[in-house]
């Protein structure tokens, strides 16, 4: 039986067909009855509006020529590295479907089918999820800036992110890394990865003043990232928090004090300098790694799941994740908790069993009747 809204003088009656199709109906200042119908009740009533002209966008153009304007302005607020991401997935996911269209006809089933290509052509579902989240920030824009009536990604599904497995290192993995890595110019770094759970960029960015070994501490001032030139540059932490001083193990204190005893030669201020003296990039890092890796016979991993392993094993060691979220330098703990749930799920079972004990008095320590 379909469905239907309440009648009212101007919005006219709204009522879905049996195949799904959403239908508004009013009498029109002719006297003549008319219709519009959408995927969705917003998308047939937006059509009624503009049918009657109760709404007109502020300006006429196409979504192609809204998307590269939006893309230069958007480059004074994001990161390059962003910036690049989101003007790839606009320009190979998005263009080719909704480019020549204009802007505030754009509807509901035009998105359908966009999201339809994507599944068709095999689109991995993370891309499919950033496309589509890069495509509601767009089109929320144009609503705010009254070039369209509403946004239309608001009544549809988004395609769903597939979260990246995690890979990390046992214990004793992390002890056979270490010890394959003697010898090599980069074994501090592999171990403050491991150790601190830094991330990449922050390692590549510090500089020999950023290490106290005197406190045990390294200062985390910034991040290596390619800049807007192409070329490496530092710049500042992602958040707040990633601005922080990260407390250094025993075993990180040995390997810094050797490595900064090597630096010794080197005319560069950088803890670890590329081979010209600036600042190392991180395919040769990656590149590293797999090798050593591979040396070790342990399984190759990325260089970010270092960072995962050191936050996984201080979980297991029962730190908390408040502690372990400013190591980590996340903005908060509900990160921390999000990205290692799998952990602190299997604490929280430990924690109910310790609370269990409390009540297991033994029956010998039960006075005498």
């Amino acid at each position: 039986m379909p469905r239907s809204t309440p009648p009212g003088r101007r919005k006219g009656t709204g009522y879905q067909r049996p195949d799904g199709v959403w239908v508004v109906r009013w009498t029109g200042t002719d006297g003549r009855r008319h219709a519009s119908t959408g995927h969705t009740a917003a998308e047939a009533r937006r059509k009624a509006e503009q049918k009657r002209g109760e709404w007109q966008p502020a300006e006429v153009g196409t979504f192609g020529a809204f998307a590269v304007r939006w893309l230069e302005e958007k480059r004074g607020s994001l990161k390059p590295q962003t910036w690049r991401r989101y003007e790839q997935l606009v320009r190979i996911h998005l263009m080719p479907s909704l480019g020549g269209k204009q802007l505030a006809t754009i509807t509901e089933g035009d998105l359908d089918s966009l999201y339809y290509g994507f599944r068709a052509r095999g689109m991995n579902p993370t891309t499919q999820a950033h496309s589509a989240t890069v495509l509601g920030t767009m089109l929320e824009a144009a609503r705010r800036r009254r070039l369209i009536r509403d946004n239309p990604v608001r009544n549809l599904r988004k395609p769903r992110m597939a979260h990246a497995e995690i890979h990390v290192l046992s214990e004793s993995e992390v002890r056979r890394l270490i010890e394959a890595a003697e010898g090599s110019r980069l074994r501090a770094l592999y171990v403050l990865a491991v150790t601190t759970g830094m991330r990449l960029g922050e390692l590549l960015a510090l500089r020999r003043a950023d290490v106290d070994l005197g406190s045990h501490v390294v200062h985390v001032r910034g991040s290596v990232t390619v800049g807007w030139s192409g070329r490496l540059e530092v710049v500042a932490p992602k958040t707040k928090r990633s601005r922080r001083d990260v407390p250094l193990a025993p075993v990180a204190v040995e390997a810094l004090r050797t490595h900064l005893e090597r630096l010794e030669r080197e005319k560069t201020d950088l803890l670890f300098p590329g081979r010209g003296g600036g600042y190392m990039s991180g395919s040769t890092v990656y590149v590293a790694l797999r090798h050593l890796l591979d040396d070790a016979g342990l399984p190759r991993i990325r260089f970010h799941d270092l960072r995962h392993t050191a936050a996984t094993l201080l979980l297991e060691k029962g730190v908390s994740a408040h502690v372990v979220a400013g190591l980590l330098g996340h903005a908060n703990v509900s990160t921390t908790l999000g990205v290692y749930g799998h952990v602190t799920r299997g604490l929280e079972v430990q924690a109910a069993t310790k609370i269990q004990e409390i009540f297991a008095t033994p029956s010998s320590s039960l006075p005498t009747p």
